[in-house]
Parts: C-alpha cells; structure tokens; sequence
C-alpha cells in the first residue's frame, strides 16, 4: 500500500504544478495586461514548484549523506551522539 500511496502522489504532483503554473499566469496576465509576462511568469512558476518538488528533497539528501560520511571519518560515532541529544 506504500508503493502505491507514493506512486499516487508522484503523479499527481506534476499536474498539481501545471495547475498552479496556469493560476500564476491567469493572474500576471491579467494584472500586467501581457499574455507574454504572464506565459513566462507561468512557467518559471512551473520551474520553481518542479523544483522544489524533486529537486531539493535529493539535494538535502546529498547533504545530509555527505555530512554523515564527514563526521564518520573524524571518528564520531553518529548513533551514538543521536541518542545523547
């Protein structure tokens, strides 16, 4: 049920941006009166939420994975001091 839960929300999440993307557009088009400011603004949009998305939860990963080997090659026992917190 984990696998499928998970691959629900993957998928939903690309529509979900569109649709915010088409939100963001709607609004810049009709505040700046350019369809062209609102079509780029739409799809940074897009870009932006994307981003955020996919993108960052598998650099904050990176980083907390690089950090651990880090504090394991000086010889801190990560487990441990995990507990003492």
């Amino acid at each position: 049920m984990y696998r499928v839960g998970s691959a629900l929300v993957a998928g939903a999440t690309p529509p979900l941006g569109l649709g915010l993307a088409g939100d963001v557009y709607v609004v810049i088009a009709k505040i700046s009166g350019s369809l062209i400011i609102g079509s780029i603004t739409g799809g940074l949009g897009f870009v932006l939420v994307t981003g955020l998305w996919y993108l960052y939860p598998i650099i904050a990963a990176r980083r907390r994975r690089q950090s651990l080997f880090a504090n394991a090659k000086h010889g801190q026992n990560i487990i441990a001091d995990s507990f003492r917190r």
